[in-house]
């Protein structure tokens, strides 16, 4: 008799114990196809944001060897035998693309939003997640870099200002007569004679070049094994 009240004691827990194993796997899966849908939000949300970032890196390279172009460009005013044959319009067209900064801006609120939420976990493919947990390290030697090439357009551009007329740069660009003031060079050919403007632009087209060909081609890889992964995985 007691031995039959024990089984069927011993079988209830087993049964109990079989149940809750059961929810357990239960809430396991509902647990698991709830990450896989937020990773899967994630994913497309990533794809997005770094497909915008690696369009926004190409035109900033694009600009960027523009600005190389024009560097060179400039770089044979300074022999004289050239700069006797140009105009001041034509000085002011050489000089006028230093006006411009490039700089990289990308996004990254998504991918910041995963990081501090502490929801990288959740993207399943290891590679990617040490990708993405990398990327900032990756634009921070971008700004770095930029930093310096900031530096040495500020150091043309002062030049420029000390020796030169940005009034008598603008009117030939607009094709109007000079203003009247006391102060003022005759011309800006002069800026031309200048050593100190010739390092500078040198070493700024030389960093100009390296920022593009290292710094922003590497990031641009980066960009597209990125994007390369989130695709295998959304697949």
């Amino acid at each position: 008799m007691f031995s039959r009240y024990f089984l069927y004691a011993v079988g209830e827990i087993v049964l109990v114990v079989i149940g809750i194993l059961i929810a357990l796997q239960i809430d396991n899966w509902n647990s698991e196809k709830k990450d896989l849908r937020a990773e899967r939000v994630y994913l497309n949300s990533l794809k997005t944001e770094f497909s915008n970032n690696l369009n926004s890196l190409e035109n900033t390279i694009k600009e960027n060897e523009y600005l190389i172009e024009a560097l060179e460009k400039l770089g044979i005013l300074f022999n004289p035998d050239t700069l006797k044959t140009i105009s001041e319009r034509e000085v002011a067209l050489f000089l006028n693309p230093l006006g411009k900064e490039v700089v990289y801006f990308p996004s990254k609120g998504v991918m910041t939003d995963i990081i501090s939420s502490g929801n990288l976990k959740l993207i399943q493919n290891n590679a990617l997640r040490q990708k993405i947990a990398s990327f900032d390290n990756a634009l921070e030697r971008i700004e770095n870099q930029e930093r310096v090439t900031s530096d040495l357009r500020s150091n043309i551009m002062q030049i420029t200002s000390q020796n030169g007329s940005f009034s008598i740069m603008f009117a030939a660009l607009d094709n109007r007569p000079k203003d009247k003031l006391k102060f003022r060079p005759k011309s800006n050919k002069q800026l031309f004679k200048s050593l100190e403007l010739e390092n500078n632009l040198v070493l700024y087209k030389r960093v100009t070049q390296t920022t593009n060909s290292f710094f922003y081609g590497s990031l641009k890889k980066d960009i597209e094994e990125i994007l390369e992964m989130i695709e295998q995985e959304l697949n």
